[in-house]
């Protein structure tokens, strides 16, 4: 399986899970993406706003919302899901 440190398979605390592990652990990602606070659907870039208003913007939980988005966009079966399960945004206010 691969590994987040990039060491041996016996020195990494955290492998990084594959097979249907790796299938639910994007499900899980993309949900976290596209749910708001009060549990709807919503845009990845409104959940990141409610995120930074209710936290701040200079919060570590911010800084990872940023970085799971990033990861996911780098991921053709997750940036697709994304896509299809969030609501589309008429236009984005300031």
């Amino acid at each position: 399986a691969p590994r987040r440190g990039g060491g041996a398979a016996d020195d990494d605390p955290y492998p990084l899970p594959a097979g249907d592990g790796a299938r639910a652990l994007i499900l899980l990602d993309v949900a976290l993406v596209t749910t708001d606070a009060a549990g709807a659907a919503a845009p990845p870039a409104l959940v990141l706003r409610g995120l930074a208003e209710c936290r701040g913007a200079s919060d570590a939980s911010v800084a990872a919302f940023i970085g799971l988005v990033a990861d996911l966009a780098d991921h053709p079966e997750a940036r697709v899901l994304i896509e299809v399960v969030s609501p589309q945004q008429a236009a984005a206010g300031p």
